[in-house]
């Protein structure tokens, strides 16, 4: 183990993009949150009425959103090679 060693990550740009992704997961957040918040409102607001279908139908394709743009943004950053499961 050389003395350089604790310091040699700086160096590396892989070190960058991981602390990225890691700053990345705030905003994903706060969408993750909204959709959410937005989503469990207006489904509970309508579920007696025959437009919550479409509000589920909806929803899913937000939270399935989410998910690719996460798992792109995990393969642009890390070079890892995930998807989301396609169901």
């Amino acid at each position: 183990m050389s003395i350089t060693s604790p310091i040699r990550p700086l160096y590396q740009s892989q070190t960058y993009r991981d602390l990225a992704f890691v700053v990345a997961a705030i905003p994903v957040a706060a969408l993750a949150l909204g959709a959410l918040t937005a989503g469990w409102t207006s489904i509970v607001v309508l579920a007696i009425t025959p437009l919550v279908v479409p509000v589920l139908l909806g929803y899913r394709g937000v939270v399935g959103l989410l998910a690719r743009g996460d798992a792109r943004l995990a393969r642009a950053l890390l070079a890892t090679d995930i998807g989301p499961p396609i169901a």
